[in-house]
Protein backbone atom coordinates (compact mmCIF):
# COMPACT_ATOMS: atom_id res chain seq x y z
CA UNK A 1 0.00 0.00 0.00
CA UNK A 2 1.41 3.41 -0.66
CA UNK A 3 2.18 5.33 2.27
CA UNK A 4 1.07 9.13 2.56
CA UNK A 5 2.81 11.19 4.86
CA UNK A 6 0.29 12.53 7.59
CA UNK A 7 -0.67 16.51 7.79
CA UNK A 8 -1.91 17.85 10.76
CA UNK A 9 -4.06 19.98 8.94
CA UNK A 10 -7.58 18.52 8.77
CA UNK A 11 -7.97 19.74 5.01
CA UNK A 12 -4.70 17.91 4.00
CA UNK A 13 -6.23 14.74 5.46
CA UNK A 14 -9.93 15.13 3.80
CA UNK A 15 -7.76 15.50 0.40
CA UNK A 16 -5.90 11.88 1.43
CA UNK A 17 -9.61 10.43 2.09
CA UNK A 18 -11.38 11.56 -0.67
CA UNK A 19 -11.72 8.33 -2.35
CA UNK A 20 -12.69 6.09 0.97
CA UNK A 21 -15.00 8.92 1.92
CA UNK A 22 -16.84 9.17 -1.82
CA UNK A 23 -16.73 5.14 -1.53
CA UNK A 24 -18.77 5.47 1.81
CA UNK A 25 -21.36 8.05 0.82
CA UNK A 26 -21.94 5.60 -2.48
CA UNK A 27 -22.42 2.80 0.25
CA UNK A 28 -24.51 4.65 2.65
CA UNK A 29 -26.82 6.28 -0.21
CA UNK A 30 -26.87 2.88 -1.21
CA UNK A 31 -27.62 1.20 2.23
CA UNK A 32 -30.04 3.50 3.62
CA UNK A 33 -32.60 3.10 0.49
CA UNK A 34 -32.14 -0.87 0.98
CA UNK A 35 -32.95 -0.49 4.87
CA UNK A 36 -35.84 1.95 4.30
CA UNK A 37 -37.43 -0.63 1.50
CA UNK A 38 -36.75 -3.46 3.23
CA UNK A 39 -38.06 -1.58 7.10
CA UNK A 40 -41.35 -0.11 4.72
CA UNK A 41 -43.77 -3.21 5.57
CA UNK A 42 -42.00 -3.78 8.89
CA UNK A 43 -42.65 -2.46 12.40
CA UNK A 44 -40.26 0.17 13.15
CA UNK A 45 -36.81 -1.37 14.50
CA UNK A 46 -33.77 1.39 14.80
CA UNK A 47 -31.49 -1.52 15.44
CA UNK A 48 -32.61 -3.94 12.45
CA UNK A 49 -32.75 -0.68 10.39
CA UNK A 50 -29.16 0.30 11.29
CA UNK A 51 -27.61 -3.60 10.73
CA UNK A 52 -29.44 -3.60 7.23
CA UNK A 53 -27.80 -0.22 6.42
CA UNK A 54 -24.09 -1.33 7.13
CA UNK A 55 -24.83 -4.85 5.62
CA UNK A 56 -25.74 -3.25 2.25
CA UNK A 57 -22.98 -0.46 3.03
CA UNK A 58 -20.30 -3.07 3.55
CA UNK A 59 -21.17 -4.93 0.15
CA UNK A 60 -21.04 -1.91 -1.78
CA UNK A 61 -18.04 -0.84 -0.97
CA UNK A 62 -15.93 -4.27 -1.22
CA UNK A 63 -15.69 -4.87 -5.26
CA UNK A 64 -14.39 -0.97 -5.03
CA UNK A 65 -11.32 -2.20 -2.93
CA UNK A 66 -9.38 -3.69 -6.00
CA UNK A 67 -6.50 -1.62 -6.93
CA UNK A 68 -7.03 1.08 -4.54
CA UNK A 69 -4.32 2.67 -2.30
CA UNK A 70 -6.93 2.11 1.11
CA UNK A 71 -8.01 -0.92 2.34
CA UNK A 72 -11.31 -1.60 4.12
CA UNK A 73 -12.76 -4.22 6.40
CA UNK A 74 -15.97 -5.10 8.37
CA UNK A 75 -15.77 -5.21 11.82
CA UNK A 76 -18.24 -7.04 14.03
CA UNK A 77 -21.35 -6.47 13.69
CA UNK A 78 -20.74 -4.66 10.21
CA UNK A 79 -18.71 -1.42 11.49
CA UNK A 80 -17.49 0.31 8.88
CA UNK A 81 -13.18 0.79 9.20
CA UNK A 82 -10.90 2.32 6.11
CA UNK A 83 -7.07 2.42 6.29
CA UNK A 84 -4.85 4.71 4.23
CA UNK A 85 -1.11 5.50 4.63
CA UNK A 86 -0.91 6.02 8.62
CA UNK A 87 -5.12 6.72 8.83
CA UNK A 88 -7.17 4.39 9.77
CA UNK A 89 -11.00 5.84 9.99
CA UNK A 90 -14.00 4.34 11.37
CA UNK A 91 -17.70 5.30 9.64
CA UNK A 92 -20.07 5.83 12.96
CA UNK A 93 -23.49 7.14 13.19
CA UNK A 94 -23.83 11.22 14.01
CA UNK A 95 -25.53 10.95 17.88
CA UNK A 96 -26.67 14.22 18.83
CA UNK A 97 -24.40 16.06 16.29
CA UNK A 98 -21.61 14.54 17.51
CA UNK A 99 -19.78 11.13 16.84
CA UNK A 100 -21.07 8.84 18.88
CA UNK A 101 -19.25 8.20 22.43
CA UNK A 102 -17.18 4.76 22.34
CA UNK A 103 -18.82 2.86 24.86
CA UNK A 104 -17.40 -0.17 27.31
CA UNK A 105 -15.87 -1.60 24.15
CA UNK A 106 -11.64 -1.45 25.14
CA UNK A 107 -11.27 -1.29 21.19
CA UNK A 108 -12.84 1.42 20.63
CA UNK A 109 -12.09 3.48 23.68
CA UNK A 110 -8.55 2.35 22.46
CA UNK A 111 -9.07 4.04 19.42
CA UNK A 112 -10.27 7.31 20.52
CA UNK A 113 -7.80 7.69 22.68
CA UNK A 114 -5.45 7.61 19.71
CA UNK A 115 -3.55 4.24 20.69
CA UNK A 116 -2.00 1.82 18.16
CA UNK A 117 -1.58 4.64 15.40
CA UNK A 118 0.75 3.74 12.60
CA UNK A 119 4.00 4.37 12.32
CA UNK A 120 5.35 4.78 9.19
CA UNK A 121 9.16 5.78 7.97
CA UNK A 122 9.44 8.75 5.56
CA UNK A 123 12.25 10.11 4.14
CA UNK A 124 12.36 13.50 4.15
CA UNK A 125 14.04 16.43 1.58
CA UNK A 126 17.48 15.33 2.41
CA UNK A 127 17.07 11.44 2.45
CA UNK A 128 16.98 10.78 6.32
CA UNK A 129 14.32 8.85 7.33
CA UNK A 130 11.77 9.48 10.12
CA UNK A 131 9.11 8.66 11.58
CA UNK A 132 5.44 10.37 11.54
CA UNK A 133 2.28 9.05 13.68
CA UNK A 134 -0.68 8.38 12.35
CA UNK A 135 -4.28 9.11 13.82
CA UNK A 136 -7.35 7.30 14.24
CA UNK A 137 -10.38 9.51 12.68
CA UNK A 138 -14.23 9.40 12.53
CA UNK A 139 -16.43 9.73 9.61
CA UNK A 140 -20.06 10.43 11.70
CA UNK A 141 -23.17 9.96 9.06
CA UNK A 142 -26.91 10.67 9.88
CA UNK A 143 -29.63 11.83 7.55
CA UNK A 144 -31.75 14.88 7.12
CA UNK A 145 -35.37 14.73 6.33
CA UNK A 146 -35.14 13.88 2.77
CA UNK A 147 -32.57 11.13 3.60
CA UNK A 148 -29.56 12.63 2.27
CA UNK A 149 -26.44 11.45 3.85
CA UNK A 150 -24.59 14.29 6.13
CA UNK A 151 -20.86 13.53 6.92
CA UNK A 152 -18.33 14.83 9.29
CA UNK A 153 -14.77 14.12 9.50
CA UNK A 154 -13.41 14.51 13.29
CA UNK A 155 -10.57 13.63 15.07
CA UNK A 156 -11.33 12.03 18.64
CA UNK A 157 -8.53 12.65 21.33
CA UNK A 158 -9.76 10.72 24.43
CA UNK A 159 -13.46 8.89 25.99
CA UNK A 160 -16.43 10.46 26.85
CA UNK A 161 -19.61 9.21 28.50
CA UNK A 162 -22.85 8.28 27.06
CA UNK A 163 -24.45 11.97 25.76
CA UNK A 164 -21.38 13.58 27.56
CA UNK A 165 -19.39 15.84 26.24
CA UNK A 166 -17.08 14.70 23.59
CA UNK A 167 -13.37 14.93 23.33
CA UNK A 168 -12.24 15.61 19.64
CA UNK A 169 -9.21 17.77 18.52
CA UNK A 170 -11.86 19.48 15.59
CA UNK A 171 -14.90 18.23 13.82
CA UNK A 172 -15.66 19.02 10.03
CA UNK A 173 -18.94 19.16 8.33
CA UNK A 174 -18.23 17.71 4.94
CA UNK A 175 -19.69 18.52 1.65
CA UNK A 176 -19.61 16.63 -1.87
CA UNK A 177 -19.58 18.56 -5.14
CA UNK A 178 -20.76 17.50 -8.50
CA UNK A 179 -18.10 15.00 -9.38
CA UNK A 180 -18.41 13.62 -5.56
CA UNK A 181 -15.03 15.56 -4.16
CA UNK A 182 -15.65 16.00 -0.76
CA UNK A 183 -14.69 19.31 1.06
CA UNK A 184 -15.68 21.26 4.36
CA UNK A 185 -17.94 23.16 4.95
CA UNK A 186 -19.05 25.98 7.84
CA UNK A 187 -17.79 25.00 11.33
CA UNK A 188 -18.49 23.15 14.37
CA UNK A 189 -21.20 25.46 15.35
CA UNK A 190 -22.81 25.06 12.32
CA UNK A 191 -23.46 21.88 12.05
CA UNK A 192 -26.99 20.81 11.64
CA UNK A 193 -28.60 18.41 14.38
CA UNK A 194 -30.81 16.09 12.81
CA UNK A 195 -31.92 13.22 15.37
CA UNK A 196 -30.24 10.28 14.05
CA UNK A 197 -31.62 6.44 14.61
CA UNK A 198 -28.88 4.75 16.68
CA UNK A 199 -28.61 1.66 19.22
CA UNK A 200 -26.46 0.86 21.90
CA UNK A 201 -25.83 -1.76 20.61
CA UNK A 202 -24.04 -0.74 17.98
CA UNK A 203 -22.13 1.68 20.02
CA UNK A 204 -21.30 -1.28 22.77
CA UNK A 205 -20.86 -4.31 20.65
CA UNK A 206 -18.31 -3.06 18.05
CA UNK A 207 -15.60 -5.94 18.11
CA UNK A 208 -12.38 -6.81 15.73
CA UNK A 209 -12.63 -7.74 12.39
CA UNK A 210 -15.33 -10.46 11.71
Amino acid sequence: MEHVRPSPDPEAILAVLAEPARALLEGLDDGISFADLIMDSQPPDPYVWATLVRYRTCNVIKPKIEGQAWSFRKLTNCGLEFDLGPYRVRALRTLDGNPPNPGRNDARRQFYAQHHQYQLPFDDVDGVTDETIGANLILDWTTDANRTVLMALSKPIGVWQYKGQPKIEWRKRIEFDDDKNPRFIGSTEDDIDIPPKYDEDEIDQEGEAG
